[in-house]
């Protein structure tokens, strides 16, 4: 009997922590200094009408150095901005996100 595991591959694992990062940030069960760094885009003054805001995306930061490319405030964002929207429901659980989410990340492994 073969068993088909459903593990996701070393990129889209990252993926899958960083999505459940921001999830926590925008729902407000991060720690604050996390959640400072994911802005709704309906938040910026002047940005409230636009699709951005409508969908749920975030304000993405830009970096000066490598490293900073590297961190939570310039990929966190981008990675949620990516989801579908569905995704980014604010009525998903966390279970019900999380589910979702390695679906969404196992059909996009498939499709390539």
């Amino acid at each position: 009997m073969k068993t088909d595991l459903h593990w996701l591959p070393i990129s889209q694992k990252v993926v899958f922590k960083t999505a459940l990062l921001v999830w926590k940030c925008v729902r407000g069960v991060a720690p604050v200094y996390l959640r400072d760094l994911c802005i709704p885009a309906a938040f910026i003054e002047g940005r409230q009408r636009l699709r951005s805001a409508a969908t749920g995306a975030l304000l993405v930061s830009c970096a000066q150095t490598a490293t900073g490319q590297r961190s939570f405030a310039v990929n966190g964002p981008p990675v949620w901005n990516s989801l579908p929207p569905a995704l980014r429901s604010p009525d998903l659980s966390q279970n019900t996100f999380k589910w979702a989410l390695k679906t969404h990340l196992l059909s996009s492994v498939q499709r390539h």
